[in-house]
């Protein structure tokens, strides 16, 4: 089972009532709900610099940075509809800002790649969103003690040396990513 960082239930509502207030501006021919959209686990969105692979030692991941933005998989009739980004305010995880909200297949990605490391993935890993745009990557940065291992959740189109929902270690992931360049 993995590990979130956690955030208070009534913080999550209202970041729910926040996207559900949305809706009528997303488009796409999209009913308001019924009810107010459920929120699901929440992850750090952290993210790595073109710099850090370009360095090429195997501890780039001590370079990535806390974006200080959350991310949060919202469910609406049963399925991951949209991944809510936020912040917290002040320091205070029960005063959240949404500032970015991803629909559908974004969603399904992440929740696709999370259910795969809850069957696949042996011990308890804290697990963060790894943003990596110089190469179009989302990523689930898996952390158990020293740790780190990577699972990719998205990858752009096209042949990759990559593949999606393979456990990485930091250097594999460093060795197959310069490779590609």
């Amino acid at each position: 089972m993995v590990q979130t960082h956690p955030i208070p239930e009534v913080a999550l509502n209202a970041i729910a009532e926040q996207v559900g207030r949305l809706f009528p501006l997303i488009g796409g021919g999209w009913d308001p709900p019924r009810q107010v959209p459920k929120p699901d686990q929440t992850y750090q969105v952290w993210f790595l610099p073109a710099d850090a692979i370009a360095a090429g030692t195997v501890d780039f991941l001590a370079r990535a940075q806390n974006t200080e933005r959350w991310h949060c998989q919202i469910w609406w009739d049963s399925k991951p509809m949209f991944v809510a980004r936020f912040i917290v305010r002040n320091g205070d995880t029960s005063d959240l800002e949404l500032r970015q909200v991803l629909i559908n297949e974004y969603a399904n990605s992440i929740d696709e790649a999370i259910r795969w490391v809850d069957t696949n993935v042996e011990g308890n890993p804290l697990i963060r969103i790894l943003d990596i745009p110089s190469c179009y990557i989302t990523a689930l940065w898996l952390i158990d003690g020293d740790e780190n291992r990577l699972v990719i959740a998205r990858l752009p189109p096209g042949p990759q040396v990559l593949k999606r929902l393979e456990v990485y270690s930091a250097r594999a992931f460093l060795t197959k990513v310069r490779q590609k360049r």
